[in-house]
């Protein structure tokens, strides 16, 4: 997983860098969303996939032609885009290691838009960045607050700084549903609208994977 990991990383870099002086007006929220859409709904049409991740004409034109110059997508004039062999097997190793989920947390947090993901076996990634360093990362990415859940086989618990675990049970119960187990990291972060909370949780997702595996 490692070395697909850090090409996957090093392919969302390169969709969103600074080209003649001039970065695109996507991020890697962005790009995350497209491929999401494309191995989920292809082929689809370049209009289509605009509207899906709210790109403009001229952002959704720069990304397609670095995702060919990747070899991760090919585009038919009348079937649509569609990905590559090589765009299949990259991002099937990302949703099958990054899952977004839906957990109630309103309880926690009160009754405010949030994104969930599950990254599977992410333990490892909260021992070495730590909790509160992947929660402050999350809101600089622009969240209102984010909350960091483990999971052993007594269930979900919220770390603390001390290394304390507190158990929720209705947490663990909603994480039985998404699938999650022993050694899983669970990120929620909220803002004033899901989209947002969703954009900060995948921006930040980036950065903590990008440090982890020091990309």
């Amino acid at each position: 997983m490692t070395k697909d990991f850090r090409e996957i990383l090093n392919l969302i870099a390169n969709v969103t860098s600074e080209r003649r002086g001039i970065r695109p007006r996507y991020t890697s929220y962005h790009v995350v969303k497209a491929l999401n859409t494309l191995i989920f709904h292809q082929p689809i049409g370049r209009i289509k996939l605009s509207e899906e991740i709210g790109l403009g004409e001229a952002s959704i034109r720069t990304m397609i032609r670095r995702f060919r110059e990747m070899n991760i997508i090919e585009v038919d004039p009348v079937a649509g885009i569609t990905l590559t062999d090589k765009g299949v097997k990259l991002w099937s190793t990302w949703i099958n290691n990054v899952i977004v989920c839906k957990i109630s947390i309103d309880y926690i947090i009160g009754n405010v838009p949030h994104a969930c993901i599950i990254v599977k076996n992410g333990e490892n990634i909260a021992r070495k960045l730590g909790i509160i360093k992947i929660r402050d990362m999350i809101v600089r990415r622009g969240a209102e607050g984010a909350l960091i859940i483990l999971v052993d086989d007594k269930g979900a618990y919220i770390p603390s700084p001390t290394g304390e675990k507190h158990y929720d049970h209705k947490l663990t119960e909603d994480i039985r549903k998404c699938l999650c187990k022993y050694g899983d990291l669970i990120l929620i972060s909220w803002s004033i609208s899901k989209r947002n909370a969703e954009k900060a949780l995948i921006e930040a997702l980036i950065d903590i994977l990008r440090e982890y595996f020091q990309c």
